[in-house]
């Protein structure tokens, strides 16, 4: 018996279309429209029926599979009263067959195209095959074999996940023994961090994809803790990308705290900034509220402080820029005394048979004048004179009524020691006062030292004919003992000299803006040229230097940074028997080290659009306070100034250097 597939009455059933490549919308519902989409796959639906109209009397013609006649029949204007909605018309099954059908037919083709098509085809098959543009700082490189070895070149770090690094370090070679291991720190100081860091818990979220990372494989490492370069610096992003260019979550993948953000989960800021060795006091308090105030001139930061080259501390204006117009005059307002004739009780000493030869009778008659510390460290030379100035040490030379015989000989070693300090630096001058401060302090001096303490002189300016303590000390011995150049050679070959009181002198006057004066109490003093002079500058090291084991040097020392000392070197800076070995130490520690690496940055210039004090708040007690970090995050969070680890973090200390600067 034959039965049709599909009764074509068109009021028995919808009539398929399987041979266009359309299909109603509604199809799928099974109310599909009669018309169809049209050859494009638009949807031309309209109405349910077209009315007929029989006299004056519109009638629906809805057929009997979609529901017959509807009840509320057509509008009076004869348009039907129920439209199809519109569909999305989609392919057919035969349609969507045959379109996939021709593209694996066209593909086919044209990557049999691509793989066989010769080498004017090359270029289109490495475009194709490249995973994207390499970063500018390595665009010169051309060759991928440059850096992606053969699977048979492959060799043990690349079987590790170490491979690229070998390739990296054919260019780019290790500045330290540790640079490829995390942060270029040891193991042990990696395990010290992360058993502090472990002693901090985040006081924020951590994210699902950071707890879940930690669940996962750790980094690969060599057995020496080295990592891979591309674990860290990926290529083939972009032109434009840097390799350096991380994000937070590939920072904290290795880190034992774990947060969401900076705001949200980073641990309090502790000792920050973490001021390097300030060896210079300076009062940033009283200077604000109080000496300020008193010469009527405001106080800025940026008067004094600019952002470092690096950006990563500020500098300090020089003494000239900063300092002088009120510390200037104090500076010179003193002066060190180096020669002096002390008061001498000689009436005693002849009383005892002690003749001291010629002497100014009115030497010691400003009964407040000390015996310098610098005359003692000369005299101190002559390991005798030493034992007799240390056994003198408690006793006047002015007032020598009741003291035993034994103390006043040694009075009397002292004075023609002086007498003799006096005839050796006139007669040999820079040859005596060298050799006599080697002696003492019990090393050799340096070349540089012996300019600046001999002549008084940096080192790369040219040395005058004589020095011009000498031309003054010469002038002296003329004046106050013109028999010294006789006397001497006698003494000393135990011939005997009579004493003999010398008041025929005169008040010698310095020439000019002399650093050297003549005072009327017999003394010579050095008065300091500026700041940083570079003579008391020596002097300080160099008998800071010897302190510890020579107590006459550790006299003057002590000395040259007592309160209204010569120079007020001790009003700012802050000076040790440690510090005193070390010239960069005494007087430049504390600045930032431009070439030195650290794991946390900071630099200045763009936050120099805030006042400093929104940052920095001081303590006249403990001085500038640690910053918190809500601080910082009132401008650092994701949508602002950023919150990445980069940021303020570095990677690398030790770093590397190009192959070419070796």
């Amino acid at each position: 018996m034959t039965r049709r597939l599909q009764d074509f009455r068109f009021d028995k059933s919808e009539y398929e279309r399987p041979n266009q490549k359309w299909v109603c919308g509604w199809a799928a519902e099974g109310r599909p429209c009669h018309v169809g989409p049209d050859p494009g796959g638009r949807c031309r639906a309209s109405y349910e029926c077209k009315p007929r109209r029989t006299g004056r009397r519109w009638h629906c013609t809805r057929p009997a599979q979609s529901g017959g006649k509807c009840a509320d029949g057509p509008l009076p204007d004869g348009t039907c009263g129920r439209p199809i909605p519109k569909c999305q018309p989609v392919r057919s099954l035969r349609a969507r067959r045959a379109l996939v059908t021709l593209s694996m037919a066209l593909f086919t083709i044209g990557l049999a195209v691509l793989v066989f098509g010769g080498p004017h085809l090359r270029a289109l098959r490495n475009a194709i095959i490249s995973p994207g543009a390499i970063s500018a700082q390595h665009g010169a490189i051309q060759d991928c074999a440059a850096c992606h070895t053969r699977a048979r070149e492959v060799t043990t770090a690349s079987a590790n996940g170490l491979g690229g690094t070998a390739r990296c370090q054919l260019c780019h070679l290790p500045a330290g023994e540790n640079a490829l291991t995390p942060h270029g720190l040891s193991e042990d100081q990696r395990r010290s961090i992360t058993a502090r860091m472990e002693q901090v818990a985040s006081s924020g979220r951590v994210p699902i994809a950071l707890s879940l990372a930690a669940l996962g494989p750790t980094v690969p490492q060599t057995s020496d803790g080295e990592i891979a370069c591309a674990t860290c610096h990926r290529e083939h992003r972009d032109r434009d990308k840097r390799l350096s260019e991380m994000d937070n979550r590939r920072c904290q993948a290795c880190h034992v705290v774990k947060f969401a953000s900076f705001a949200d989960g980073h641990p309090e800021l502790t000792d920050y900034p973490a001021l390097p060795g300030v060896r210079y006091q300076f009062d940033h308090s009283a200077h604000e509220r109080e000496f300020f105030p008193d010469e009527d001139a405001q106080f800025s930061c940026l008067d004094c402080h600019s952002s470092s080259l690096s950006g990563r501390g500020v500098l300090a204006g020089s003494f000239e820029s900063m300092c002088t117009d009120c510390h200037g005059d104090q500076i010179r307002r003193d002066g060190l005394t180096v020669f002096q004739l002390p008061g001498v009780d000689y009436e005693v000493l002849l009383d005892k048979g002690i003749s001291i030869g010629e002497w100014p009778g009115d030497a010691g008659i400003d009964l407040d004048t000390e015996f310098s510390p610098v005359m003692r460290l000369l005299l101190a030379a002559d390991s005798t004179v030493a034992d007799d100035l240390e056994q003198l040490a408690d006793v006047d030379l002015f007032f020598l009524e009741g003291e035993d015989v034994e103390l006043l000989q040694a009075a009397g070693r002292v004075v023609w020691a002086i007498k003799g300090l006096f005839y050796d630096l006139v007669r040999n001058g820079r040859a005596e006062l060298s050799a006599r401060l080697e002696r003492t302090l019990g090393s050799h001096l340096t070349s540089r030292e012996l300019a600046a303490l001999v002549d008084q002189r940096p080192v790369d300016v040219a040395r005058a004919p004589q020095p011009e303590w000498l031309s003054v000390l010469q002038a002296v011995q003329e004046q106050w003992l013109p028999n010294l150049l006789v006397e001497m050679p006698r003494h000393r070959a135990n011939r005997p000299v009579r004493f003999r009181e010398h008041d025929e002198y005169q008040e010698l006057q310095p020439v000019g803006d002399s650093t050297w004066l003549v005072d009327s109490d017999f003394s010579v003093r050095y008065r300091p040229g500026s700041h940083a002079d570079v003579f008391l500058r020596r002097l300080l090291e160099v008998t800071g230097r010897a302190a510890e084991t020579d107590g006459v040097a550790a006299e003057l020392f002590a000395a040259l940074q007592a309160s209204g000392a010569p120079g007020q070197c001790a009003k700012c800076h802050r000076i040790d028997v440690a510090s005193a070995d070390d010239q960069r130490n005494v007087w430049t520690e504390g600045r930032i080290d431009q070439q030195a690496r650290t794991l946390t940055n900071f630099d200045h210039a763009p936050h120099l659009v805030r006042e400093c004090q929104s940052c920095h708040q001081y303590n006249a007690e403990s001085g500038f306070e640690t910053i918190p970090k809500s601080t910082c995050t009132v401008c650092h969070v994701q949508n602002m100034a950023t919150d990445s680890c980069l940021n303020c973090h570095s990677y690398h200390i030790e770093g590397f250097v190009m192959s070419h600067d070796r």
